[in-house]
């Protein structure tokens, strides 16, 4: 969901399961940064995984807990995240000790970035898009949502090339 979503992670871990609508594949995000709400589509092959993971767990979705609960059925807390997220990093070898590495947020900017270029990609204007993935984000302003678009050289000029933008 961090990355399918492009959710933080106090959002995915505060997910309630009524908040999870499996049948039309929608998150209600509540109480988010700032005290907004949104609603967020997930993809058909998010939305199939999140029904096989309830399915599994045993899930009345329309009953009370989270979605992700913790062993005690309550919030799980995000530090075990981060701690599971230092590890396979450093086993997949993305980087060693001695290297700070990626953040579990950087997933979020990564699906920024990501969303961003498929728009453009599928021919939305690059001015359209951006307000549209700022609210998709939940953010107040564009301004905040171009600090996620650290574009990497090659995305960059992928977008400059298709607007024109040199």
């Amino acid at each position: 969901m961090l990355y399918g979503c492009g959710l933080r992670i106090n959002e995915a871990l505060s997910l309630k399961k009524i908040d999870v609508d499996l049948d039309n594949g929608v998150l209600t995000i509540t109480k988010a940064k700032n005290n907004t709400s949104r609603l967020v589509p997930m993809s058909s092959s998010l939305t199939y995984y999140c029904r096989e993971y309830a399915s599994k767990m045993g899930f009345d979705m329309f009953g009370e807990g989270y979605f992700y609960p913790s062993r005690d059925n309550g919030k799980y807390n995000n530090t075990p995240v981060y701690v599971k997220f230092k590890h396979f990093m450093k086993t997949a070898g993305i980087f060693t000790d001695s290297e700070v590495g990626p953040r579990v947020h950087d997933i979020r900017h990564t699906f920024a970035v990501h969303s961003l270029e498929k728009m453009v990609k599928d021919g939305q204007d690059i001015y359209c898009a951006l307000p549209i993935l700022c609210a998709y984000l939940g953010h107040r302003d564009i301004e905040s949502t171009e600090k996620y678009l650290r574009l990497t050289e090659e995305s960059d000029a992928r977008l400059k090339s298709r607007h024109r933008l040199l």
